[in-house]
């Protein structure tokens, strides 16, 4: 799987190379390939912060909001 890591990497030669070619239209698709590796670095830095995130446990029985607080307002008065 390809790490956002790879993709700026991948970036910069692109941009390199492009700095270095004296084609117009060569350096106009380099530069395009270098936009689209950033893009898709983004988007990955952006999974990897959320998978990093603990995962919310949850309640061993769900309920409701509404009948949680039944539940605390009866125990409350009881």
């Amino acid at each position: 799987m390809v790490t956002s890591k790879e993709c700026l990497q991948t970036a910069d030669v692109c941009r390199a190379l492009a700095r270095k070619t004296k084609k117009l239209d060569t350096r106009a698709a380099l530069l395009e390939f270098a936009y689209e590796f950033r893009t898709v670095a983004k988007l990955l830095e952006r999974d990897e912060r959320r998978a990093a995130l603990p995962i919310p446990r949850r309640t061993r029985f769900p309920v409701s909001a509404r009948r949680l607080r039944r539940y605390q307002k009866n125990m409350a008065s009881s």
